[in-house]
């Protein structure tokens, strides 16, 4: 949360928000509060209320409110929000709650241990003399600070108004290229000087404050469906605005509020005219997200109880309307490719055939058979027109507040003009990183799998694109911060697949498990033998059940999130220059995670299916471990920082180079079979790597050697060592077996060093995947008289790298 917080002039925000300011006699009708020293909290509330309806009514504004203190607006079946805080819409249904309505947040506070810690300096105007003007208080010289284990740092006047804002300057004075301002695509703000730096928090009730706000702020973004938004914070007679996106916050310097013709007064009178105009997409409402109502609401409502349904299915819709959730009609427009970001290996434009269902185009033809001449190529598919899809509650979405934010939602798909062919389907919904020659839409992904004849163990696109066309709803923050500390641009994307999955938790049995591994190998080789992509983010979440269908009669395995995944020719070679840690990490292959640099193969995503497998018998069967929770989180969840960098991994590697498992199942011996065989092959491939040489090249840098061991040693003839005579007996067979597998490996690694491979290159079980399929159809075949999965193990998630890590290119991310 820390580092992506930035500081920002009050001027500047203000100034971003779209519209005119109000002329002075506008001002003349805007009421000041009465901050006499003794208010409580709640009558600051209704100070507040008074001058925020002031501003409304003199604006002509009448389709916004301030709401009631500590409005409640949550629904049953969701953890209880915080109170409901802000100013409001009028216009929807009557059955919206607060936190669907409300349009900026506010953050009331009244104590001065609060106040204190969130402003910088001096005293609350209620604790000074009320005979002595009122002027903004800031510390007479630059005091350093933390915020969590961040420093920031309060600046002079003489550095140029640059603020060192955890993870980099903020210079005030380098404003958006163009004419786009925070929230804004018409206007530019002014470059101005604001006060001195200010501190966000050094107390214990400061990191109270503002985790309530980031709480504010998830809620907000959880009930609705938004591109952006402000927020205010309010203590006493000084105040912070906040501008928040998917790519950080920006934060004001805190101001006064007292006077009529404060900067809240201007940023409300801005807001309301917003919204009097019908604007609230200026005000961060996303605009292809409109509420459902009549034929089709209705018919949403009623997908819980049609029969024709998964029992899954129909109880994902069942949520997703409880308690008189909205409903909302999601619009995806598709679009062309753009060749910045087409995949680097196929002429562009691409073929005709390209981004259809299904394709004639054989499954043996090459790359290098597609040629940018010729007729059929220049060509293109008519553009297709956009497609709808009614949502309610998200089946899930991250509790994040800046990255990816992804949400899933079990969708209606009413695009067609005949009712009855609408159909369900699963849409995701996220804000996808931007970087050129390095990311793609995950659309396009699909649809070169499906171009290259894979169609089973994956999902079948409908469709997906940036929301509102190409790049249209965009994160603003990066362009208010220096080029060296600017997150990528993230862009609002959807993506809807056919299939609505069952969680893979939600397997039957061991022998079931397998064979759903047997059918997402078996997918992930096809793709990277076919259409030379390698998924590089296998992990539990992207792993799926599919439920018996005419053309099978058992339950399958699909490989869904295509989003990180990466061609051949993108895996390089080498050194990578940044540390390479995409995807989830507990089930990231050991080498990966111990040597930060080293490039990405397909070994670790084969790796990766091990350790999901390994992971869920820890989870739903008894083992001997005790206590459960240590083996879990030592083998999955440990992570250390070196020299800033995450790394981990070496408990896989032990357990990669024993040759034995270090899971024993209880009560299971064709589970604990597996198991061992697994393990064991997993050490044939370790035992090939060369560590000195993979630490040489991809890992950190070894300490340079004392000035004694630099000396040269004087060589001296040890004397002879007697010992007694006793004849003990010996096991010839076995230390035979072990000094000729010894110098099996001696002599295998003398010829990898006459080569000079990549010694990450690992060979033999983990390079192809063929005899770990074989080993998974071999315990599929097991037959049970009950199943022998258990309840799943609870246990604490110390560190978790799944649905709340950012799955971006994270070596330019941050």
């Amino acid at each position: 949360m820390v580092p992506h917080i930035h500081l920002i002039s009050p001027e500047i925000l203000v100034n971003g928000v779209p519209g005119g300011p109000p002329t002075q006699e506008d001002c003349k009708k805007f009421k000041k509060p009465d901050l006499n020293p003794g208010k409580t909290e709640h009558e600051l509330h209704q100070e507040l209320a008074t001058v925020v309806h002031s501003v409304f009514d003199a604006s002509g504004c009448d389709v916004l409110r301030f709401m009631d203190h500590n409005a409640k607006g949550g629904y049953a079946k969701d953890r209880a929000p915080a109170p409901c805080e802000g100013i409001r819409t009028t216009l929807g249904h009557a059955e919206l709650r607060s936190w669907d309505c409300i349009e900026i947040p506010f953050q009331i506070k009244m104590s001065e241990p609060h106040a204190s810690s969130v402003y910088l300096g001096g005293e609350l105007r209620g604790h000074e003399d009320p005979s002595q003007p009122s002027t903004p208080s800031y510390e007479s010289t630059p005091t350093p600070y933390r915020l969590g284990d961040q420093v920031i740092r309060a600046v002079d006047d003489g550095e140029a108004a640059e603020r060192s804002v955890v993870h980099g300057a903020l210079s005030v004075s380098e404003a958006p290229s163009g004419e786009h301002g925070v929230g804004s695509t018409t206007r530019r703000p002014e470059a101005l000087q604001p006060p001195r730096s200010t501190k966000l928090s050094d107390h214990v009730h400061g990191e109270e404050v503002l985790g309530y706000f980031v709480d504010y702020m998830r809620n907000l973004y959880k009930y609705q469906h938004r591109t952006f938004s402000y927020a205010v914070h309010v203590c006493y007679d000084m105040a912070r605005l906040f501008y928040v996106d998917c790519s950080g916050i920006l934060v004001t310097e805190p101001f006064r509020w007292d006077e009529r013709n404060s900067l809240l007064h201007r940023f409300v009178w801005k807001v309301a005219k917003l919204a009097n105009a019908g604007r609230l997409e200026d005000l961060g409402r996303d605009p292809t997200a409109t509420l459902a109502s009549g034929e089709e609401k209705d018919r949403f409502l009623a997908l819980k109880d049609d029969m024709n349904l998964p029992q899954h299915v129909r109880e994902g819709f069942m949520r997703a309307a409880a308690d008189n959730y909205p409903v909302y009609k999601l619009e995806v427009a598709p679009a062309e490719p753009s060749e910045d970001e087409w995949f680097s290996d196929m002429p562009f434009p691409p073929p005709k055939e390209f981004g259809r269902p299904l394709t004639a185009q054989s499954q043996s033809s090459p790359l290098s058979e597609l040629s940018p001449s010729g007729d059929p190529l220049q060509s293109q598919s008519p553009q297709p027109e956009a497609r709808f899809f009614l949502v309610g509650r998200p089946y899930f979405a991250t509790d994040e507040l800046f990255g990816r934010c992804t949400r899933g939602y079990f969708a209606y798909d009413i695009t067609d003009a005949d009712s009855e062919s609408w159909c369900v389907c699963f849409l995701k919904d996220s804000w996808r990183p931007v970087i050129p020659g390095r990311t793609r839409p995950e659309h396009l992904v699909y649809q070169r799998l499906r171009f290259y004849g894979i169609d089973r163990g994956i999902g079948t696109l409908i469709c997906g694109g940036d929301v509102g066309g190409r790049w249209a709803q965009q994160t603003r923050i990066q362009d208010y911060l220096p080029k060296e500390s600017r997150p990528s641009l993230r862009v609002h994307y959807r993506l809807v697949i056919k299939e609505i999955g069952i969680p893979l938790e939600d397997f039957d049995s061991f022998p079931e498990l397998s064979a759903i591994f047997v059918d997402v190998i078996q997918a992930h080789y096809n793709a990277w033998t076919l259409a030379r992509v390698l998924h590089g983010d296998i992990s539990v979440a992207n792993i799926l059940i599919v439920p018996p269908t005419r053309d099978s009669d058992r339950r399958r395995g699909m490989l869904i999130d295509w989003d990180l995944s990466r061609l051949e020719c993108e895996l390089g070679t080498g050194r990578t220059s940044t540390p390479d840690r995409i995807g989830a990490w507990q089930f990231r292959s050991a080498l990966s995670l111990l040597y930060p640099w080293k490039p990405y193969r397909r070994s670790d995503d084969l790796e990766s299916f091990v350790h999901v497998y390994l992971f869920l018998v820890c989870r739903f069967h008894p083992t001997d471990a005790s206590p459960l929770s240590g083996l879990v989180r030592t083998l999955f969840d440990t992570v250390s920082l070196v020299d800033g960098v995450e790394v981990g991994g070496s408990t896989k590697r032990v357990l990669f180079t024993s040759s034995r498992s270090q899971i024993r199942v209880q009560g299971n011996p064709e589970l604990q079979e597996l198991l061992e065989d697994i393990v064991f092959q997993c050490s044939e491939s370790y035992s090939r790597i060369d560590f000195d040489e993979m630490r040489r090249r991809y890992g950190f840098a070894l300490p340079s050697p004392g000035e004694r061991s630099r000396e040269p040693l004087t060589a001296r003839r040890a004397p002879a060592i007697r010992f007694d005579s006793v004849d003990i007996p010996r096991s010839g067979s076995v230390r035979s077996r072990y000094l000729k597998r010894k110098a099996e490996l001696k002599a295998a690694r003398a010829a990898n060093e006459a080569s000079d491979p990549d010694p990450c290159v690992v060979q033999g079980f983990l390079s192809e995947g063929g005899d770990l399929v074989d080993l998974f159809k071999e315990h599929a075949a097991v037959e049970l008289a009950c199943s022998d999965k258990a309840v799943d193990h609870p246990r604490k998630r110390k560190r978790t790298y799944g649905e709340d890590h950012d799955k971006g290119a994270k070596a330019s991310d941050e």
